[in-house]
């Protein structure tokens, strides 16, 4: 049999299983690819709050990576919470040696509930690991801090996606504009080679949103990982995000935003 394509999931563990290093492995296992992890931070958390969390120390997030990839080589690697700037540092550093295949960067800097995730990390991942991106995914929250500009509009989305264009990566979205977009739909800004795309999709009418960001990030590092150019990985992506929204719509699970059915697919 031919072996699956292999993806790598940088993130921090969430013990709801909603979000983080679990959301991104369910992906990986619904889109048939092969899911490797380097988990940087512990998290107490549930659907409704993030209690607490603690980062890994770093020479044990290198030696995962290091003793993974020199076993099984991914073909693309997504990072989500990195939980301080030295960490935003250990991961640009190997992916400047090709360790790491294309990068998907999932700025997480805060959580849902408005936990910080991310200690310093701002100038690390402008600096750092933008750069190196093949994409990058902030939401409005995260785009806003990270350009010091409040978005209000799709004008300030485009603007955002154009700014942090020039840190160097490759493509920017800027997701989580459905209360700009016309009523039942919402958009995405994606911003590539001095032009963007709207991505436009149905809005689902759901609670149970939990772990939207990294699910969408992980299916866009999966689809690139099975060869896909990176305008249509964004939209198969969005196509898998959505049917995971659709698929978990009456679920009760938990008092606050309910996980995603990642494996309806």
């Amino acid at each position: 049999m031919n072996s699956p394509p292999v993806v790598l999931s940088i993130a921090g563990s969430d013990s709801s299983s909603c979000s983080g290093m679990q959301a991104d492995l369910k992906t990986f296992a619904a889109l048939g690819v092969f899911g490797l992890s380097t988990i940087t931070a512990v998290t107490a958390q549930n659907t409704f709050t993030t209690k607490n969390w603690n980062s890994l120390p770093e020479t044990l997030i290198e030696q995962q990576l290091q003793t993974v990839t020199e076993d099984i080589s991914p073909l693309a690697t997504k990072t989500g919470m990195l939980a301080n700037a030295n960490i935003v540092k250990l991961v640009a550093r190997l992916s400047k040696k090709d360790q790491l295949g294309l990068l998907v960067v999932d700025p997480v800097l805060s959580s849902s509930s408005g936990k910080s995730l991310c200690h310093s990390c701002k100038d690390g991942y402008l600096e750092n690991l933008f750069p190196l991106a093949e994409v990058i995914t902030p939401n409005i929250v995260e785009a806003s801090l990270l350009t010091d500009k409040k978005i209000t509009s799709l004008q300030d989305m485009i603007q955002a996606g154009k700014d942090l264009s020039q840190t160097g990566c490759k493509t920017v979205i800027i997701k989580g504009g459905h209360f700009l977009a016309n009523s039942g739909s919402s958009v995405d800004v994606i911003y590539s080679k001095d032009s963007y795309r709207l991505l436009f999709s149905p809005r689902i009418s759901t609670n149970n949103t939990r772990g939207t960001g990294c699910t969408f990030s992980a299916a866009i590092c999966a689809f690139l990982a099975k060869g896909l150019e990176t305008f249509e990985a964004i939209k198969e992506a969005k196509l898998y995000l959505n049917t995971t929204l659709v698929g978990a719509k009456h679920w009760e699970l938990g008092q606050g935003p309910g996980p995603l059915d990642h494996l309806r697919f």
